[in-house]
């Protein structure tokens, strides 16, 4: 799966991730579309 990480300085970056198994008080979603507006984000 890929994944979007957070690496400083307002950058992102989206790279391979291994998927982890939920926890007993967890679930996992299945995310079809997601975005992300710049001026919501607090640096």
């Amino acid at each position: 799966m890929r994944a979007t990480f957070y690496n400083g300085n307002k950058t992102f970056s989206a790279e391979p991730a291994e998927k982890q198994d939920p926890k007993s008080d967890e679930v996992r979603i299945k995310v079809a579309y997601c975005g992300v507006v710049c001026k919501n984000l607090k640096f």
